[in-house]
């Protein structure tokens, strides 16, 4: 019964096929990039290579950022699925060799470096950020600098929602399926990551077009 609820979750939260399956959200949210867990996040690191293997990191996306809003008078305080493709510029030889989603879930991704997933249960978000997925990076040869970044590519699930297609949204989320919220579809801005970097490194939010704020769908508390 578990698996037919994860699976449920990743096709009809996160596949949707018609304009109404969704309800568009727009921007709410930041995923940063980091090569160490929250609370503490680094964005900018250096990699000391292993001899022929080459450098070995781990690449976290944590979502944070959230504004405290509700809909039909209820906070959104949680996510049930989400999808998002990391992208390595700098390296093309680069490969992902595995991703970690710490939350019970089901992937309908065999792309190692892109998840669509759906979960069970939800993720709860916290002031400090949770992880929703950790890649292992395998970057062959001498170190150089290296950047990480999300790709609009990967998120392929906006067809056919009004307002959403054409966002630019470089990764969404959904809202919660025991808060009955998982017919909100968010997404995220993100913050890159560096790998020994030369000189100073731009770690400004990278966004899609569209603000929650925008839609009328939310409130805030005063």
């Amino acid at each position: 019964m578990k698996n037919h609820l994860t699976i449920l979750l990743a096709l009809v939260l996160l596949l949707p096929t018609t304009a109404g399956a969704s309800d568009w959200g727009g921007h709410h949210g930041t995923i940063h990039l980091s090569f160490t867990p929250p609370p503490d996040l680094q964005p900018v690191s250096r990699g000391e290579s292993m001899g022929e293997m080459g450098t070995v990191v781990e690449v976290f996306a944590v979502l944070k950022d959230l504004d405290p809003i509700k809909h039909e008078g209820e906070r959104i305080l949680a996510a049930g699925g989400y999808e998002l493709r990391l992208r390595i510029e700098g390296a093309d030889d680069a490969r992902v060799l595995t991703k970690e989603i710490p939350t019970p879930h089901f992937d309908v991704s065999k792309d190692p470096a892109a998840v669509i997933c759906g979960l069970q249960p939800d993720i709860t978000f916290t002031a400090q950020g949770v992880v929703l997925v950790v890649w292992k990076v395998l970057i062959p040869g001498a170190p150089h600098p290296v950047s990480f970044h999300l790709d609009p590519a990967g998120v392929r699930s906006l067809t056919g929602i009004e307002s959403a297609a054409e966002s630019g949204s470089y990764a969404i989320w959904s809202g919660s399926l025991q808060n009955r919220q998982h017919g909100l579809l968010f997404s995220a801005g993100y913050v890159p990551a560096y790998l020994n970097a030369d000189g100073d490194v731009d770690l400004t939010e990278r966004l899609g077009t569209g603000h929650w704020s925008d839609r009328g769908m939310f409130t805030v508390d005063e």
